[in-house]
């Protein structure tokens, strides 16, 4: 492969879904992503893969590798076997992205050449008690409050997605260790102290455990724009407003059709760019398409109150994550993506 440059890669599941979504990325980053469109495209499988979904990548030009599961309690813990490409690979900046994300645009201009670049999560999910109580019990300073989420505007500790990052290849190795560190360190205090950490809030282990390797262990960090990985289905609050500029990482969140077309927008300037996406996965799949699918009800429901700070945090928040009312959610979701 090249020397330097940028190294795309993600992490999927051995599954026809995952399938669709890679093909999305893959097909995006070569047909509208600018300077990395000859950009070397590692897509990792865990555990196996279909030889249908191989050849299928790898008439786009990619490299697809079977990895080991990290750690089956976390299975978005899986994303740290990108970071073990720099073992493999010459690069000077991975860029580690989730499978279900289009790339329109030259990217790769949002990496930072000496620090791990990600974007503030959209909203905080914890409520204040629970960070100083892992701080505490992990032995790591308590750091300040600087992070702004970018659905709900709260002033938060350095609490990022881990859907698309950008690191630099002499971070990688450090990164990897101290973030699959802190996912041990998380999924140990579940057990030994379950009350720091309600159940029904174990769901972003990932990415507490990035909060805590970025700010308990040295990993410098940047923080990306809201373009760098902008929320198709979630809205983005007015402070963030001149962040929403090309290029762009757009993350739809698994919401596709059967066809693998991604859904429609809740933000409207971004439907053209989605719309060209899915006219380019026609094109090169050979499959009908008749416009932007619409999200199916359920699914709309949601979209207008995920991101409002009265819906993810607070007593609402505390109700529609209870023991009874959090796997009805979790259906509704999953009947949203097919």
């Amino acid at each position: 492969m090249p020397v330097g440059g940028t190294l795309v890669a993600c992490a999927a599941e051995n599954s026809e879904r995952w399938y669709r979504e890679v093909q999305n990325l893959l097909l995006t980053v070569r047909r509208f992503g600018g300077g990395l469109a000859d950009a070397p495209f590692v897509a990792l499988f865990v555990e196996g893969v279909e030889p249908r979904f191989a050849a299928g990548l790898e008439s786009l030009g990619a490299e697809v590798r079977v990895v080991d599961r990290v750690d089956p309690r976390n299975p978005p813990s899986n994303k740290l076997r990108m970071l073990e490409l720099a073992a493999t690979h010459d690069f000077d900046t991975l860029l580690a992205i989730d499978t279900d994300t289009l790339v329109v645009g030259d990217v790769g201009r949002y990496a930072a050449p000496d620090a791990v670049a990600a974007k503030p999560e959209n909203a905080d999910p914890y409520p204040p008690a629970v960070w100083p109580a892992v701080f505490s019990d992990l032995g790591i300073p308590e750091p300040g409050r600087s992070i702004v989420t970018t659905s709900t505007a709260q002033v938060t500790y350095p609490y990022y997605n881990s859907g698309v990052v950008f690191v630099p290849h002499g971070l990688c190795g450090a990164l990897r260790d101290t973030w699959a560190k802190r996912v041990a360190d998380v999924l140990d205090l579940y057990e030994r102290r379950p009350e720091v950490v309600p159940k029904r809030q174990q769901h972003w282990t990932n990415q507490l455990a990035l909060a805590l390797a970025l700010t308990g262990d040295g990993i410098p960090v940047a923080p990306l724009p809201v373009a760098a990985n902008m929320s198709t289905s979630v809205r983005i609050h007015p402070l963030f407003a001149h962040q929403v500029t090309p290029p762009f990482v757009l993350h739809y969140h698994n919401e596709i059709d059967d066809s693998g077309f991604v859904f429609r927008s809740r933000n409207r300037a971004l439907n053209p760019l989605i719309d060209a996406c899915n006219r380019a996965r026609a094109e090169a799949f050979g499959l009908d398409y008749g416009g932007l699918p619409a999200p199916p009800l359920v699914r709309r429901a949601l979209r207008e109150v995920e991101g409002r700070r009265w819906y993810e945090r607070g007593p609402l928040a505390a109700a529609r994550r209870h023991r009874v009312l959090a796997p009805v959610r979790r259906q509704a979701k999953r009947l949203a993506r097919g």
